[in-house]
């Protein structure tokens, strides 16, 4: 995996990005998959069709090839975007590219606020948007984008935060050995 976790630690909450964002991403290539069968299907119509098919065929071979790479960058995007909420952190995952990745981490106990963000007509009916975590910490505030329940996810955010405030520090004991 590419997050490791401390011992004892527990996964409270596991998200990815919304759906309808992945959907939206790959309608286009959806409709550049449908273009040349429809080509095809109106050359056969017409009442002189062209013979010479084998140079269109290659280009929509060619073009179905670039349209899989494609929606193969979409969904690795997609899936690799992940947000994890356990006991003791926030870990954020945000795969940038095929090659590109972040991970953003934060203690709960440095986290100093949560806010959430649903803007737009789709995030509203859908209940998706961002959330932004301001911490103590090197990196003064990441954002989680396109999450499914923001207000849900901000308000567990928040019961961890007050959990792990609440907690006792672990103290860790040494004994030395001889004495």
């Amino acid at each position: 995996m590419i997050v490791s976790f401390e011992t004892g630690e527990r996964i409270i909450l596991k998200a990815r990005r919304h759906w309808f964002v992945f959907v939206m991403q790959v309608l286009p290539l959806a409709f550049f998959a449908i273009l040349p069968i429809i080509l095809f299907a109106w050359d056969a119509l017409r009442e002189n069709p062209s013979s010479g098919a084998s140079l269109p065929l290659f280009f929509s071979g060619l073009l179905y090839l670039v349209l899989w790479i494609l929606f193969f960058i979409v969904w690795t995007n997609y899936y690799f975007d992940v947000f994890i909420l356990t006991d003791r952190r926030i870990i954020y995952i945000s795969q940038k590219s095929l090659f590109s990745r972040r991970i953003s981490s934060s203690r709960l106990d440095r986290v100093q606020d949560v806010s959430a963000e649903v803007s737009g007509m789709m995030p509203t009916f859908l209940n998706y948007g961002n959330i932004y975590v301001q911490t103590a910490a090197e990196e003064k505030e990441f954002a989680i984008h396109d999450i499914p329940n923001p207000d849900i996810v901000k308000d567990r955010i928040l019961a961890e935060h007050s959990a792990a405030a609440r907690a006792p520090a672990e103290v860790i004991i040494t004994e030395k050995k001889g004495e």
